[in-house]
């Protein structure tokens, strides 16, 4: 499962940012330390991207009809990545979905 959830970091932060960090190999088979390390610091410089992409997965996911789907959404999405993604990281990311989505679901002014 850590080559699916790579393919989808990749394809999040860009595959060739990805390579050159990690190496071309990198994608076909489990990382080492090291390379998980660079990975952890390239998720740490983009953050923001990642959270802004998993925001744009749940509000196009049909299960998602307010934040607290949206959170659910989240958190399964943050299990799926496992080790690639280490929880300061995940919480990082968490804030940034958080502030996008906290109004989903709630009424507007005269609903």
């Amino acid at each position: 499962m850590q080559q699916e959830a790579l393919t989808q970091i990749a394809r999040i932060l860009g595959p060739e940012d990805v390579i050159d960090r990690l190496g071309s190999s990198a994608l076909g088979r489990d990382l080492s330390p090291g390379e998980l390390a660079a990975l952890h610091s390239l998720i740490q410089e983009r953050v923001h991207v990642l959270a802004e992409a998993l925001v744009e997965e749940a509000a196009s996911c049909d299960d998602v009809i307010d934040s607290a789907s949206a959170q659910s959404y989240l958190d399964d999405r943050l299990v799926f990545f496992g080790q690639l993604i280490t929880p300061e990281l995940a919480e990082g990311v968490r804030r940034g979905f958080t502030q996008r989505v906290q109004a989903w679901g709630e009424p507007g002014p005269g609903d």
